[in-house]
């Protein structure tokens, strides 16, 4: 699910596999792989099992590049931001304490993030932005964080009838040449007969407008007519833009 490119074509992208703690190759233009980091993530993400009882599982982590070619990375599992610099990984803005997890802006050390960490992109400015549980957060040169925008009364208006904001859920992140932000928002906890029927690609402002970008809520997956109005997404799972404006998704992932 996360990948990213460097200036010079190297592709990094994460294993996803539940039990390896996410770790992290790099593809380079001659298709060679190798492995950067072994593990991205220290601690599982705990979460109560269909059967009844407590489980454990790495939620995938996600990536991004700034201008210096270095890699940063936004970690749900331990709720923290890392920088991969001088063939490491260094603690960038959180803690790694145990029961971390909360929301809190302010300095890169006291800095609180949730288990919803689902976004990381870089504007045009080398600004640095994480998508965390409905909420733009910006994260500052010190690792000192700021949430920018809120987006948990942001749903669309489907059939006439505002969504609840517990029943729609923001994911991916990405910046367009005008800083606006891209995200696909999706039904939160849908029944098996609707798991597909809602994902929208939208654009939001710095001041909170929006505007649909494609997609709308439907019961056929994958149409794709190339009209904003009717195109639907299936699973969306990695979304970015070229510097001269192009979006692509990547769609269709079991």
């Amino acid at each position: 699910y996360g990948m990213t490119t460097d200036s010079i074509g190297n592709i990094y992208t994460v294993e996803v596999n539940s039990y390896l703690g996410n770790p992290i190759k790099k593809i380079n233009s001659a298709g060679k792989v190798s492995l950067v980091v072994e593990k991205a993530s220290v601690n599982p993400t705990e979460y109560l099992h269909d059967w009844g009882f407590i489980a454990s599982k790495y939620l995938t982590v996600q990536m991004a590049v700034d201008k210096q070619d270095i890699l940063y990375l936004v970690d749900p599992n331990d709720k923290v931001i890392r920088k991969y610099i001088n063939g490491a990984l260094e603690l960038f803005s959180g803690s790694e304490m145990k029961e971390n997890a909360g929301y809190v802006d302010g300095v890169a050390a006291q800095a609180k993030f949730s288990a919803d960490m689902t976004g990381i992109a870089f504007d045009k400015s080398n600004n640095l932005y994480v998508l965390d549980d409905n909420r733009i957060r910006k994260i500052e040169a010190d690792g000192s964080v700021v949430t920018v925008l809120d987006l948990s009364n942001k749903c669309s208006i489907l059939d006439g009838q505002t969504q609840q904001p517990e029943k729609c859920y923001f994911y991916n992140l990405a910046i367009d040449g005008n800083s606006n932000f891209l995200v696909q928002e999706k039904i939160s906890n849908p029944d098996p007969a609707s798991i597909n029927k809602y994902s929208i690609l939208r654009q939001f402002s710095a001041d909170g407008q929006s505007s649909v970008v494609a997609g709308k809520a439907s019961i056929a997956p994958l149409v794709d007519t190339g009209k904003k109005k009717t195109t639907q997404f299936y699973r969306p799972a990695a979304l970015t833009v070229t510097p001269s404006g192009v979006i692509y998704v990547l769609d269709g992932v079991i």
